[in-house]
């Protein structure tokens, strides 16, 4: 079986940054035996505190904690949206978060408990996200095909992350917001750059949404709903043109979503793929009503 083909994309990498890319591209491999309770353990060495005290040049908790969930979600974006080697990067946090002992710090004049709490790993991962260029969201050019998959990847690994307990809510409201919230006629969607057919909705900026969109469904539905049913505010102020309510969950707004599905399921001048992934999003959202 052919390995999965990774990169730390560093000209030059911080030597403990190397070592941790090295420790997950192999973990993430199919052909792995390593569990993820020993990789947790040999990432966790690599914290300042952990490593030995002739190490006298050692960065700060938080530059280190930067730099190790930088490299993260770099393997993460790589990787094949909800593929098995994913649900193996999010073994591995998982099995970090169980590390003991427990210890809690101050990260940026806050108390936080390494590792159960992830620290900082909310922040590195709104500073990824913000690396991948918005075009990729609504441009069909060939030039960012490779950001649409990363796109997906990422909200693929976010809501991955959030089944499994942690809270990257924030981004499946900004994505959902994005895929649902713009009229298919306006220039997010048509298709122009590339598509002289600009009739047809069909291009695959609209899938890389509409696909992240149905995973955030289909993984966190639950969780979205009960968000919804409780207008929980959130902590993004992303809106499109077609809600003009508050920002943040709620109910008339998750009714939106639906109906957005439903509506871009049913349109003729939508690719098929993007149409039937509109449709399971759609139908798990009828269901978790019922």
């Amino acid at each position: 079986m052919s390995s999965i083909k990774l990169s730390i994309e560093d000209d030059d990498p911080w030597a403990i940054s190397q070592n941790i890319f090295v420790i997950l591209s192999d973990f993430v491999q199919n052909s792995s035996s390593t569990s993820a309770e020993n990789v947790a353990s040999s990432i966790s060495a690599q914290y300042p505190d952990n490593r030995p005290p002739q190490d006298s040049e050692k960065e700060s908790a938080s530059s280190f904690l930067l730099e190790m969930w930088d490299v993260v979600l770099k393997v993460a974006i790589q990787l094949a949206p909800g593929s098995a080697e994913q649900d193996k990067l999010v073994s591995f946090i998982k099995a970090l978060r169980n590390i003991e002992p427990q210890q809690t710090m101050q990260i940026w004049g806050s108390p936080i408990v390494l590792w159960k709490d992830l620290p900082l790993l909310g922040a590195a991962m709104t500073e990824k996200l913000n690396t991948i260029p918005s075009n990729a969201l609504f441009s069909d050019h060939d030039a960012w095909a490779k950001d649409r998959q990363r796109l997906q990847s990422f909200h693929a690994f976010a809501a991955l992350l959030t089944k499994d307990g942690y809270d990257c809510s924030s981004h499946a409201l900004g994505l959902l917001s994005s895929a649902l919230e713009y009229p298919l006629d306006s220039e997010r969607f048509t298709g122009t750059v590339s598509n002289p057919d600009a009739n047809r909705h069909s291009g695959p900026a609209l899938w890389s949404v509409i696909s992240a969109g149905k995973f955030w469904i289909l993984q966190c539905n639950s969780m979205i709903y009960k968000r919804s049913k409780d207008d929980n505010t959130g902590s993004t102020n992303a809106k499109g043109p077609l809600w003009n309510g508050n920002k943040g969950f709620s109910l008339a707004r998750y009714q939106l979503w639906k109906r957005r599905f439903s509506e871009i399921s049913q349109n003729d001048k939508v690719d098929e793929h993007t149409r039937l992934a509109a449709a399971d999003a759609q139908k798990e959202m009828k269901e978790s009503e019922s």
